[in-house]
């Protein structure tokens, strides 16, 4: 293993030697995150003929992943140096380097050529050829993390594409849940080698490029700079944003923690000895509000939200006051009756989470008959009196699905074979 490494790394150290010199010529060294990662397609079949031994089926299972990885990294890098130029990372370290910049990312590209040595450990640890139940684990641990790395990229891709407002933040798929997800499944990539290899005489080793992507991504080059990146181009929407959703592991937001708990602690308990906090005047705006909107007085919501307020709930997400009047304009359209019922309001200065039950009465919906929904709201007012952020929490399934002549049977049938089950 030692001296595969050696010329491993030996071969590797002219190969990102001769990178180091074209990313200065054309001064833009962003492509050493493309030789990086592309580096592994040189490195794979090197370390193949330079492994002592017979190859086995392990041995090229694990090969496949990782050159299916490195093609889907490198080709999604090399798309964004060549629309974007050059990364703002280095352009800070330009500056910070000065005349120096040239020296530091020659050191810098050596480094990485070392570790990409490093992280070849689980091919080179491989001592069974033969694929068993740790492997087939790995790779479906691996398939997981690249679809959900792959999801993660192209969801942002598409939300800075449709952005109209530059100091929007991406809340779309899983970036409601981790702030960001794309380096949470990158992180689950090299997990999934440690456990392809947990088998192998010397199995513990595998986990040794885990735990240096882990570290290297959460406190070095990946979340730091991201983090420090955002909050410099649009600090407000984006402190909002670290306030709600977690940063690193995916996790519901931390409104739906309180919904959650708040909904099933000691069976309701809970809700039963808790009540709306009436002496809070932004409470009884919000209950006012709720129970005398209809589609006739929209008006009255130019004194509730704030002309640049985000609503969002299952429908969808709307931004500005235009916009949900017209949301809720459609929405109460084929209104009846609608009035809410809240149980819970729980405040921290100008930001309340209400618990409600809706009773509406809607043309299309259940015949036309009274559907009643669980729910609540998260609202948060602005110094200046106006809701800035108002998203709500309920099952889009007991709101409309089940109402839906025929569509309601088919929900009810699956939610039987479940509970049978």
């Amino acid at each position: 293993m030692l001296t595969s490494s050696l010329w491993l790394l030996l071969i590797l150290f002219i190969v990102f030697s001769v990178g180091w010199f074209y990313s200065f010529q054309v001064k833009i060294f962003a492509w050493i995150d493309f030789l990086w990662s592309a580096s592994f397609l040189l490195a794979l079949p090197l370390l193949a003929f330079l492994i002592p031994g017979e190859m086995g089926a392990s041995h090229y299972l694990l090969m496949g992943m990782i050159s299916l990885w490195s093609l889907r990294l490198s080709s999604h890098l090399v798309s964004r140096i060549a629309e974007g130029g050059e990364d703002r990372r280095y352009e800070a370290i330009k500056k910070k380097w000065k005349v120096w910049y040239g020296l530091f990312f020659y050191l810098l590209y050596i480094v990485e050529a070392a570790l990409v040595v490093i992280l070849t450990i689980p091919l080179q640890i491989i001592s069974h050829p033969q694929i068993g139940f740790f492997q087939w684990l790995g790779l479906g641990i691996f398939l997981l993390s690249i679809g959900g790395e792959i999801l993660a990229d192209s969801q942002l891709k598409g939300f800075l594409k449709d952005r109209t407002d530059p100091n929007e933040v991406c809340k779309r798929g899983l970036w409601r849940y981790s702030r960001h997800p794309n380096y949470f499944f990158e992180t689950m990539i090299w997990f999934s080698y440690g456990i392809y290899t947990i088998d192998q005489e010397y199995g513990y080793l595998g986990f040794i490029p885990y735990a240096i992507m882990f570290f290297l991504i959460t406190k070095v080059t990946g979340i730091p700079p991201a983090e420090e990146s955002s909050l410099e181009s649009k600090p407000d929407s984006y402190r909002a944003y670290q306030k709600e959703t977690n940063k690193f592991f995916p996790w519901f937001t931390k409104a739906i923690v309180i919904i959650s708990f708040l909904l099933i602690s000691n069976e309701g308990s809970l809700m039963a000895s808790s009540s709306v906090d009436r002496s809070n005047p932004e409470v009884v705006k919000i209950e006012k509000v709720f129970n005398d909107l209809r589609a006739n007085n929209l008006e009255i919501l130019d004194d509730f939200y704030d002309k640049e307020t985000l609503f969002v709930d299952p429908l969808g997400e709307h931004k500005e006051l235009d916009s949900v009047k017209d949301y809720y304009k459609n929405l109460y359209k084929n209104v009846e009756s609608i009035r809410f019922e809240f149980s819970n309001s729980i405040s921290q200065n100008s930001q309340h989470y209400m618990v409600w039950k809706m009773y509406l009465k809607a043309s299309g919906l259940k015949g036309g008959e009274e559907i009643v929904l669980n729910g609540g709201s998260l609202i948060k007012f602005n110094e200046k009196g106006l809701v800035s952020y108002h998203r709500d929490y309920f099952d889009m399934g007991e709101f409309i699905y089940e109402h839906i002549p025929g569509l309601s049977w088919i929900i009810s049938i699956v939610k039987n074979r479940l509970k049978a089950k």
